[in-house]
């Protein structure tokens, strides 16, 4: 399968919500690799004078061709959103060996329920995953909201905050599948903490979701995480 690789010089997303920017740190001489769980179908990335992408099967080998440079790359597939990356290379930085990245496709919208369908739904907000990367420059927190029958969640998503004592840590990044949760439907979310000065294994943490024109909040505990 061919790959296409493009000179960006200014790209711009409609979505609800800003995807998720995944940073990596590159040094002269050695080689990055990111696994994805589906094989990329084209690469765009920013500056193709500085950097050297290869592909290989569902990877992407990473070199700097110069010793502090930093760019973007956009990593399409066929049917998923695209995947976001920074890029830096600095002779005194601990570079990127290996990373996995999982690729979140779109949940199917479901049907809408009948007046005589009863919503399984469970109100709430839930975890699916929240994980630290190698170097623990980051947490990524996966999940998904719930809405009932009785009424439509609206997230104020840029309120969101991990709570560690008396800590309020805000995201470096947030992304879902749509902005508000209708009745008797689900919406998938990813959070992206950077650098989050707590311990790692999330036994004591949570994360606060507030809702737009509601005293209520949701909390989502993190003591399933990894």
């Amino acid at each position: 399968m061919k790959i296409f690789l493009i000179l960006l010089s200014q790209m711009t997303f409609a979505a609800n919500l800003d995807p998720t920017t995944f940073p990596i740190f590159l040094r002269m001489g050695f080689s990055s690799i990111i696994d994805f769980s589906e094989v990329p179908q084209r690469v765009v990335v920013g500056d193709s004078q500085g950097f050297q992408i290869e592909k290989l099967e569902k990877s992407l080998v990473i070199r700097t061709l110069v010793p502090y440079a930093t760019t973007n790359m956009f990593v399409y597939f066929k049917d998923a959103p695209p995947q976001i990356f920074a890029i830096s290379a600095d002779e005194d930085a601990v570079p990127t060996e290996y990373r996995k990245f999982d690729v979140i496709r779109p949940l199917k919208t479901p049907a809408p329920a009948s007046s005589k369908t009863v919503s399984k739904l469970k109100k709430g907000a839930f975890l699916n995953s929240a994980t630290w990367d190698k170097s623990k420059d980051y947490l990524t927190v996966d999940g998904y909201i719930n809405a009932n029958q009785d009424s439509v969640i609206s997230p104020k998503w840029e309120m969101i905050r991990l709570v560690d004592g008396d800590k309020r840590i805000s995201p470096h990044k947030v992304w879902s599948e749509r902005m508000a949760v209708q009745k008797d439907s689900t919406v998938k979310f990813r959070f992206i903490f950077l650098r989050p000065n707590i311990n790692k294994d999330l036994k004591k943490n949570f994360i606060i979701i507030p809702l737009q024109g509601k005293t209520e909040t949701l909390h989502l505990e993190l003591k399933k995480g990894k």
